[in-house]
C-alpha cells in the first residue's frame, strides 16, 4: 500500500491587515480534514512575517486540501483572523518541490509564501512473529508505524524464590485498518515462547497494539535486544536491561515534558529536548532499568483553543449555572479524542523523547497537564459539568491506552493495580529489596479531597503484604511534593484578587492547600507508621514545580530513635518545560528559610543540595536517577541542562540511630550565620 505525505515549509506573509489599529501577532494554523494539524510559532508585532517553520503532514486521501489560516495572537480575547488560504493537493506534482504565493482570502489583503512537496512511500506487508498470539488478525494488509515502539514495565510474577518473570509490554501505533501486527524479533526467548497481542486502541485508520512477553530474571544483568520490522526492508532496533534477581533496579525519574503554549514558549536553536539527550548519554553509559515519569508526560492545555464550544466554556469562568447546561456533543467528543490520541503521537515522536521510550521501560502516572491545567482543582460542581466529563474520559482512555498500555473499560488488565472497585489508576510493585507505590492523584481528585478513603484502605492493604518481603525503601511517587514551601497565604490572598482563579486553581493542586492539610498528615502518618514497624526508608519522588528540590519530614513523637522516622522528598522537574523567574525562585528561598510544623512534634523543611555551590532549587531543567547500595542506602543524582556536575544527596540505609544523610542542613545554616558574624551553641535550626 501507499502513504502520502506532505512536506510543508511556512515561510513568510506579507502585506498583512493590522488587527484593532496595531501591529498584529501573527501565527499560522494547518488543518486537514476539518482537523488542526500543525501551528508555527508567534511572531509579535509585526505584518510582514518571516516563519520558515518546516512540517511533516500525512495525507489519507489526495482529494483533500490544506487550509492555511493566518491569526493574530490576543492574550486577553480571541484571537484575530488575518485572513486564509487553501491548497488542493492534486493540484501537486509528485515529488516536485513547489513554491506558492497565494493571496489571504476574507481579508481586504495579505499574502502568503509556502513551499510544499508531495511525496508517497510504498510499504511491503508486515507479518506477525508471534504465532502463538491470543488475538487472531485479519490477513491480506500492511501497517506503516506512526509511533513506537514504547516499553511498559508490567511488574514481576513470582512463583518462588528463584523464579521471578519480568513483565514488558511493548506498544506500537501503526496505520492501516485491520492488518498483520509488525515483526517482532527479541534476542531472548521469552518464558513460553510466548508473546500475547492485544489490540488496545483505535482512532481512524490507526491501531494501537500491545505486545506482552515476560523474562525469567537471573542472577545477571540482562541485556535485551529487540527488533521490529518497518516496511520498506528497515527495523527499529534497540536494548533493555532486566535487572538480576533480588537486586534493586537503577531508576531515572521525570516530570513535566512540554509546554503549555508551544507557540509562544518555544525554546531557541533546537534545544526543546536537549536534557532528554543528556539522559539517554547517561543512560548508555549507566544501563538504568525503568524510567518513572511523574506527571505531565505532555501538556494538553491547547485543547481548550481547539473548538470554539470549548473557548466558548472557558469564556464563563465561575458561571457555573451556565457551564452545567452545556452539552458535549458526539462530534466535539470526536475532536477531543481525536486531539489527545494524536498529542501523544506527535510529542513522543520526537527522536529524542521516542528514543528512550524505546529502551528504558516506564512507570507512568498521569498528573494535570496530561489532562488539562489544574485537572481536579475545580468547584465540586463544575466537575459534574457535560463539558468537564466529556474532555476528562477522551484524557483517560488515552493515558490509560499510551501510558498505562491497556483499554480504560479493560482495568483488569492493569498490572499491580490497587484492589478497588472506583476509577483510580494507582498500581504497586516491589523489585528486588524496594517497592514503588504510583499513586493516581488525578481520577479521585475534588475541592477538598486527592485521594478516596477506598484508595487509602487497598495501600493500607498492600502495605501489610509487602511487610512480609523485608522491604529496604519504599519510593512513593507523588505527582505534587508533598514536602515543599507552604503557600496557603498565597492561596488566601489569591482568593480575594479578581482574575488570579487560575493561578488559585495551581495553588488548590499543592498538598500545602488549606482543604488538603488533614488528608496530609493521613498519607505522611501511614507512610511513616510502616516505616517505623518494618524498619525500612521511605522517600517520595515528585515533580509539577518546574524546579529541583530537597524536602526533609521528620516525626519526633516516635518512640524509636531510628531514622525511618525521616522522610525526604526529592523533587526533579521540569525535563521540557521551562523554569519559574529567578524572582520566584528568590521569593520561594526566602519563604522556605525556617523549620514548618504541620502538626504535634512533625517538622518539615526544603533543605540545601548538600554541596559547595549552595543551592536550594535548582532553577535548570532536570532530571533523577537513583542507584542503591547494598550498605550505603539510596544515592540521588540530579542532572541539570547547564551544569556538568550532577546534584547528589545520600540517604542512607535503615539504622537504629539517626544517620548521617540528616545533620548536613545544620552544617549549612551554622556555616551562613558564621559569615555573618553570629554564632550557634547547638547548630539548631
Amino acid at each position: 500500500c501507499f502513504m502520502s505525505f506532505v512536506e510543508v515549509c511556512v515561510v513568510e506573509a506579507s502585506d498583512l491587515i493590522s488587527a484593532l489599529g496595531r501591529k498584529s501577532d501573527p501565527y499560522v494554523v494547518i488543518t486537514t480534514n476539518s482537523c488542526r494539524v500543525e501551528k508555527t510559532k508567534v511572531i509579535k508585532k509585526n505584518l510582514n512575517p518571516q516563519w520558515d517553520e518546516s512540517f511533516v503532514i500525512p495525507i489519507n486521501n489526495l482529494r483533500e486540501a490544506l487550509l492555511f489560516q493566518v491569526f493574530d495572537r490576543d492574550h486577553l480575547g480571541r484571537d484575530g483572523f488575518l485572513g486564509k488560504t487553501k491548497i488542493l493537493l492534486k493540484t501537486l506534482t509528485e515529488g516536485q518541490q513547489e513554491e506558492i504565493t497565494s493571496s489571504l482570502e476574507g481579508v481586504p489583503h495579505g499574502k502568503l509564501k509556502l513551499r510544499l512537496k508531495l511525496r508517497s512511500i510504498y510499504f511491503a506487508p508486515i507479518k506477525t512473529v508471534s504465532s502463538k498470539s491470543t488475538f487472531k488478525f485479519p490477513s491480506g494488509h500492511s501497517a506503516n508505524y506512526a509511533l513506537g515502539p514504547i516499553l511498559i514495565f508490567y511488574g514481576i510474577d513470582k512463583s518462588g524464590p528463584s523464579d521471578h518473570l519480568y513483565n514488558i509490554a511493548l506498544l506500537v501505533v501503526v496505520e492501516g485498518k485491520g492488518g498483520r501486527t509488525p515483526k517482532l524479533k527479541i534476542s531472548q526467548n521469552p518464558e513460553g515462547n510466548k508473546v500475547r497481542v492485544v489490540r488496545v486502541r483505535r482512532h481512524g485508520t490507526l491501531r494501537i497494539w500491545r505486545y506482552l512477553f515476560s523474562i525469567k530474571q537471573n542472577k545477571d544483568d540482562q541485556a535485551i535486544t529487540y527488533s521490529l520490522y518497518k516496511t520498506g526492508g528497515g527495523k527499529y532496533e534497540h536494548t533493555f536491561y532486566v535487572p538480576p534477581l533480588q537486586e534493586n533496579p537503577r531508576l531515572i525519574y521525570t516530570s513535566c515534558n512540554g509546554l503549555s503554549r508551544p507557540d509562544v514558549e518555544g525554546f531557541p536553536d533546537n534545544t526543546a529536548n536537549a536534557v532528554w539527550v543528556k539522559l539517554m548519554e547517561d543512560h548508555l553509559k549507566n544501563k538504568y532499568h525503568l524510567l518513572l515519569q511523574g506527571g505531565d508526560q505532555v501538556y494538553c492545555d491547547e485543547l481548550w483553543k481547539s473548538d470554539e464550544r470549548l473557548v466558548h466554556y472557558q469564556k464563563l469562568h465561575n458561571h457555573l449555572s451556565k457551564k452545567i447546561k452545556l452539552p458535549f456533543p458526539d462530534d466535539l467528543k470526536e475532536k477531543c479524542e481525536a486531539y489527545y490520541f494524536n498529542k501523544y503521537i506527535s510529542h513522543w515522536n520526537q527522536e529524542e523523547i521516542r528514543v528512550v521510550l524505546a529502551s528504558v521501560p516506564m512507570i507512568n502516572m498521569w498528573d494535570d497537564h496530561d489532562i488539562f491545567d489544574g485537572a481536579g482543582s475545580y468547584p465540586d460542581e463544575e466537575l459534574e459539568c457535560p463539558i468537564y466529563k466529556g474532555v476528562f474520559t477522551a484524557a483517560l482512555e488515552n493515558f490509560t491506552a499510551y501510558q498505562l498500555g491497556f483499554h480504560h473499560l479493560n482495568k483488569n488488565e492493569m498490572p499491580s493495580q490497587l484492589p478497588t472497585h472506583n476509577q483510580a489508576f494507582s498500581h504497586m510493585y516491589t523489585i528486588g529489596r524496594i517497592a514503588i507505590a504510583c499513586f493516581d492523584m488525578r481520577s479521585e481528585r475534588k475541592n477538598n479531597r486527592i485521594m478516596s478513603d477506598e484508595t487509602y484502605d487497598a495501600f493500607q492493604v498492600w502495605l501489610k503484604e509487602i511487610s512480609q518481603n523485608k522491604i529496604e525503601h519504599l519510593l512513593v511517587m507523588s505527582g505534587v511534593p508533598l514536602v515543599y514551601n507552604d503557600l496557603s497565604h498565597v492561596e488566601t490572598l489569591l482568593a480575594i484578587i479578581p482574575g488570579e482563579q487560575a493561578l488559585e486553581d495551581d495553588l488548590r493542586d499543592h498538598w500545602s492547600a488549606k482543604a488538603h492539610r488533614t488528608e496530609k498528615l493521613h498519607f505522611t502518618r501511614l507512610l511513616l507508621d510502616f516505616a517505623v514497624q518494618n524498619s525500612c526508608r521511605v522517600t517520595v519522588l515528585s515533580g509539577d514545580v518546574h524546579l529541583g528540590a530537597i524536602g526533609m519530614l521528620k516525626d519526633e513523637t516516635k518512640e524509636s530513635t531510628s531514622n525511618a522516622c525521616v522522610i525526604y522528598n526529592l523533587t526533579s522537574s521540569p525535563i521540557g518545560n521551562h523554569v519559574p523567574p529567578l524572582k520566584l525562585v528568590k521569593y520561594l528561598k526566602k519563604n522556605s528559610s525556617g523549620i514548618h510544623t504541620y502538626a504535634k512534634d512533625m517538622r518539615s523543611q526544603v533543605l540545601y543540595f548538600p554541596d559547595a555551590r549552595r543551592k536550594k532549587y535548582l532553577n535548570s531543567r532536570n532530571y533523577l536517577t537513583i542507584k542503591f547500595d547494598v550498605s550505603i542506602g539510596l544515592n540521588a543524582f540530579w542532572t541539570t541542562e547547564d551544569e556538568d556536575e550532577p546534584y547528589a544527596l545520600r540517604i542512607s540505609a535503615f539504622s537504629q540511630t539517626e544517620s548521617v544523610d540528616i545533620p548536613f542542613q545544620v552544617k549549612v545554616i551554622k556555616e551562613k550565620k558564621a559569615r555573618k558574624g553570629v554564632t550557634t551553641n547547638n547548630g539548631n535550626t
